[in-house]
């Protein structure tokens, strides 16, 4: 037996085209996927991460404190980092770092009070498009974010069960018409003349 041999050469080639084919197969039905959900699925983008990172009054309370920390940080990186505990720069970053974290942790403990807050603010300064959108945005916030009934079905199960039929019955569907049929038949034949050389 040879190592070389062109039989053995010729074999492992087809069955790398066919993988080729089938990964390729694979890709297009995953490509056309995404581009029917992307078409059909509503999204929309968050320019700042997760709605995790989204802090309640942040605006009305803790801004300020936070670009006067930044600023006074910067002054200490400025300043070579001075690490001795003493001194008015870093007296002062401490400080301002502890009234930032300070309003932090109020607005995240306190959420539902500054956004009922918020809320009446904007009852009181007669900006009810600023209060309903308050309302929408706490309201969508609370709603599902998967449909639970696609097509009748309800439940996960029910769901992949209808969407397992549905794609069965797509592959294996007897109404091909003739053009269709000649195209899968050509390009059959081109694969299997392919693999034959």
């Amino acid at each position: 037996m040879r190592f070389c041999d062109p039989d053995v050469k010729r074999f492992t080639v087809k069955v790398t085209m066919w993988h080729q084919l089938i990964d390729d197969y694979y890709d297009n039905i995953i490509s056309c996927i995404k581009s029917a959900c992307w078409a059909t699925v509503p999204y929309s983008y968050r320019s700042h991460g997760d709605k995790d990172n989204i802090v309640a009054g942040w605006n009305d309370i803790v801004r300020d404190k936070h670009s006067a920390e930044r600023a006074v940080f910067f002054d200490w990186v400025a300043d070579g980092r001075p690490r001795n505990g003493h001194g008015p720069l870093f007296t002062l970053m401490s400080r301002t770092r502890a009234a930032f974290k300070l309003a932090l942790r109020y607005c995240r403990d306190h959420e539902e009070t500054v956004r009922a807050d918020a809320m009446a603010k904007n009852v009181l300064d007669k900006d009810f498009r600023a209060f309903w959108c308050n309302i929408n945005k706490q309201n969508n916030g609370n709603s599902t974010k998967y449909a639970n009934t696609i097509g009748g079905c309800c439940g996960e199960e029910n769901i992949t069960e209808m969407w397992r039929k549905h794609v069965e019955q797509l592959y294996n569907s007897d109404d091909d018409d003739d053009h269709d049929h000649d195209h899968d038949h050509r390009h059959h034949h081109h694969h299997v003349g392919l693999l034959m050389q």
